[in-house]
């Protein structure tokens, strides 16, 4: 079994592959439609904020943010071949942050340290997520802010991974989903104060591939009628 580094690498080398996670012009719809829902739920990104990424694959959330706001941008991946591509990315677009190969269970900083933290898709990827998440309050400054995002138990993309492992064609190694309420109380657990919880929908985009089209299609009929049906699970919460 590879480790979640080789998994992770292999994943972000398929950023010119046309469909892909990485592929990267749908990774740059997808990062500014992220800044933009961060923004309309009331999200201060105030000038000289030191904002954090963990698991920041590719860095393009941190690059967008940095488009609009003067951050001080930081991530933290356990990818090489992400940061390789963050690199690249950032030396195009002409905005640095700084980027640390490490890993989410123990991060290289201090105890109250960023103002705003980020972290999308990556406790779900923890049997036990507990320790991911005090990591990310210890080095949350009092009162600061998090985004927390996992996908969401209340979708047909819980069955797309299933079908996928079987086959033996899921690239993510191992993954489990929460639904939003369930990831509030994981973060409460850990002395979060909740803001708000959200199952939301995966809006479409021109590069979205076949099979993002097809559930979020079945979802977007599913939230009609369960409530917090969505591709992703959303927490805001403060320290």
């Amino acid at each position: 079994m590879s480790s979640p580094e080789a998994n992770w690498n292999r994943v972000w080398e398929r950023s010119k592959q046309t469909g892909s996670y990485s592929y990267i012009h749908s990774r740059l719809e997808r990062s500014m439609d992220k800044v933009g829902y961060f923004i309309s739920n009331g999200v201060l990104f105030q000038d000289g904020d030191r904002v954090l990424e963990a698991g920041c694959g590719d860095g393009l959330v941190l690059l967008s943010l940095l488009r609009l706001f003067e951050i001080q941008g930081h991530g933290l991946d356990i990818s090489v071949s992400a940061k390789e591509r963050a690199e690249e990315l950032m030396e195009a677009e002409g905005k640095r942050f700084s980027y640390d190969i490490g890993d989410i269970l123990a991060m290289p900083y201090p105890d109250d340290h960023f103002d705003k933290i980020v972290c999308l898709g990556v406790i779900e990827h923890f049997h036990d997520p507990a320790q991911s998440i005090a990591e990310v309050y210890r080095v949350l400054k009092p009162g600061g802010q998090v985004i927390m995002m996992t996908p969401n138990k209340k979708s047909l993309g819980v069955l797309d991974r299933k079908l996928k492992e079987w086959l033996g064609t899921w690239p993510f190694g191992y993954q489990t989903e929460y639904s939003p309420k369930e990831l509030e109380q994981l973060m409460t657990a850990r002395q979060f104060k909740i803001l708000k919880r959200e199952g939301l929908l995966r809006r479409r985009l021109p590069n979205d591939n076949r099979t993002v089209r097809v559930i979020g299609n079945f979802d977007r009929m599913m939230n009609l009628f369960v409530e917090d049906w969505g591709f992703f699970s959303y927490v805001f919460a403060t320290k």
